[in-house]
């Protein structure tokens, strides 16, 4: 069984051939842009640089959006603060807070301070 060959003549802008059809404004000299005659292709040239920009600007504000990352209070934290403001806390809770700020604190979540703050509040139990 033979294969046929897809006819391109039939398409628009081109001709009879399948040839493309010439506009006549010149734009189907070179792609990318017009030739000063130097062999230098300015639009060329400026649109890699603008590809080139657009590429930098986009690296630094993913860059910015990770500089600013912080974590909150532990969960198992927040839980023993809402059961106690609720006189709803024993030893289970006061154990699972333990573990949420050590976690937070071995992991580097939290800094010396922060870790301080959250035993304190995991203390008094506020």
């Amino acid at each position: 069984m033979k294969k046929r060959k897809a006819s391109t003549a039939n398409l628009p802008g081109r001709d009879g051939d399948g040839n493309l059809l010439s506009t006549g404004d010149g734009s189907d000299d070179e792609p990318g842009g017009e030739d000063d005659g130097d062999g230098e292709n300015h639009a060329a040239v400026s649109t890699a640089a603008a590809r080139r920009a657009a590429r930098r600007d986009r690296r630094a504000r993913v860059a910015s959006y990770y500089e600013g990352c912080h974590f909150g209070l532990p969960s198992a934290l927040v839980l023993f603060d809402l059961c106690s403001k609720l006189n709803r806390a024993d030893n289970d809770q006061i154990w699972l807070a333990c573990l949420g700020i050590t976690d937070s604190f071995v992991n580097e979540k939290v800094g010396g301070c922060a870790h301080v703050q959250q035993r304190q509040v995991a203390r008094d139990g506020r």
